[in-house]
């Protein structure tokens, strides 16, 4: 489905495009991508229209000098523009757009949004909130793993290794070096955990994690409540005030997946209340 864009029958006339007969389905294998000045209005006001309409459009020059035409839909709105993403090219458009948040910055220092294909909303793996850490448990458990020993010179060399990683990271981060390592682009290391974080399940129940202020977490779970009153759902939850993330990595490729899960207990407590709610309705488990 590459050729999805290329291959859409031509609209013989204007009106003709608002008829449901030259509407089709995006294909699940194509990417949404968006990019947004923030607060435009204010920079207009300045008299920075040029600027803003410069920033809004470059990610779509970006994209159309890697894919060699502009032969992709887009759609400028002043201030950013909506482009699909053909399949494949979703990890050469992520670091192009992140380049160009840069470029952005370096150029107009005007802060440029930009997102590709992932979940809206609550998303626990907010990337201003997320910070790296070399000690702690988790490091202490990933060390022997790789290690295969509890103690010992393997268990220490990989530890140290680890903490070199993790001073890397945060070297690029900090500076916004272009370092890659394990072909992954380490400047873009928070965005690429969002992109890849496993927060939502469908496997006959529904389980997510969310990051909510308290009055929505309030009101949720309310609403959760009443539901369950009605007998229309069961439901279990569990409030945490910080994320855990388990990383699965394959080195020298760009796929990856980030399982969350709410620190304390998380999906494992939240199953407790649920088994509880159908244990007293006599119904069979299912978490």
């Amino acid at each position: 489905m590459k050729h999805f864009y290329q291959d859409l029958p031509e609209a013989p006339s204007f009106d003709a495009v608002f008829t449901g007969e030259y509407f089709k389905p995006l294909p699940p294998s194509w990417f949404i991508a968006t990019t947004d000045v923030v607060n435009s209005t204010g920079a207009i006001a300045e008299g920075r229209y040029r600027d803003v309409t410069i920033a809004g459009t470059l990610g779509t020059i970006a994209l159309a000098n890697h894919l060699g035409s502009l032969e992709f839909p887009f759609f400028f709105g002043g201030d950013g523009m909506v482009f699909l993403i053909p399949p494949g090219e979703d990890g050469a458009a992520r670091d192009l757009l992140y380049q160009t948040r840069e470029m952005v910055w370096k150029m107009a220092r005007l802060d440029l949004r930009a997102h590709l294909a992932d979940t809206p909303g609550a998303h626990p793996v907010a990337v201003a909130r997320q910070f790296t850490t070399a000690g702690g448990n988790g490091a202490r458990l990933e060390g022997r793993v790789k290690s295969r020993q509890r103690r010992g010179w393997r268990y220490v060399l990989f530890r140290s290794g680890m903490f070199l990683e993790v001073m890397i990271v945060r070297i690029a981060l900090i500076t916004g070096l272009p370092i890659r390592a394990i072909g992954k682009n380490l400047r873009a290391a928070r965005e690429d955990n969002q992109m890849n974080a496993d927060i939502q399940k469908l496997d006959g129940t529904l389980k997510a994690i969310l990051s909510l202020p308290s009055r929505e977490t309030t009101a949720l779970i309310t609403e959760l409540e009443r539901l369950h009153r009605t007998g229309l759902i069961r439901y279990g939850y569990h409030q945490s005030d910080r994320a855990i993330m388990t990383c699965m990595v394959h080195v020298n490729r760009t796929d990856e997946v980030h399982f969350i899960d709410a620190a304390d207990g998380g999906y494992a407590r939240a199953a407790l209340m649920l088994k509880s709610q159908r244990a007293a309705a006599h119904e069979p488990e299912r978490f």
